[in-house]
């Protein structure tokens, strides 16, 4: 099988995210610093996106302990460049919703990466609370029909909570 032939921006964002990012302090701040250098201003470089696409990649990838690296990534990014977080978490949540309208087995550990991303994210302040109890919320009550007394019974009980 012949590799593929990557862009010179996107093969190096690709040996920085997904070869050279560990979950370490020294790795996250280098592949971080690197990021920021990254040719922003040029429109038809697309900067954030290929990012976006590519930090995902990295999850999926196979390794799972580099999903803490990304989102600390995405966190020191946050000040500088807020376009990566914010797309990361929007992918993130599109593909999750993708999964629970499109079941498929061979798909599950993708989903649980997804999960885990997610928790990563509100870990280092990414998204809120309130995002991931609605995400959570949807993986309980999708795909079937709620009883109204259960609905009303529920809406009450977290009406009470807010106060």
């Amino acid at each position: 099988k012949q590799a593929k032939r990557y862009p010179p921006l996107e093969g190096y964002l690709r040996h920085l995210l997904i070869v050279k990012l560990q979950a370490t302090e020294s790795s996250i701040a280098f592949v971080s610093k690197q990021l920021i250098r990254c040719p922003w201003g040029d429109s038809s470089k697309q900067c954030g996106a290929l990012i976006c696409r590519i930090m995902l990649k990295a999850c999926r990838s196979g390794r799972y302990k580099s999903i803490q690296a990304v989102a600390a990534v995405a966190a020191k990014l946050r000040r500088h460049k807020p376009e990566v977080s914010v797309r990361l978490l929007d992918c993130a949540l599109e593909e999750l919703q993708q999964a629970m309208e499109f079941p498929s087995f061979k798909e599950q550990q993708r989903t649980l990466t997804l999960v885990r991303l997610l928790g990563e994210l509100y870990g280092v302040s990414l998204a809120s609370g309130q995002l991931v109890i609605q995400q959570l919320f949807k993986f309980i009550n999708f795909g079937h029909d709620i009883p109204e007394a259960l609905r009303d019974a529920s809406e009450k009980l977290a009406d009470k909570a807010q106060e």
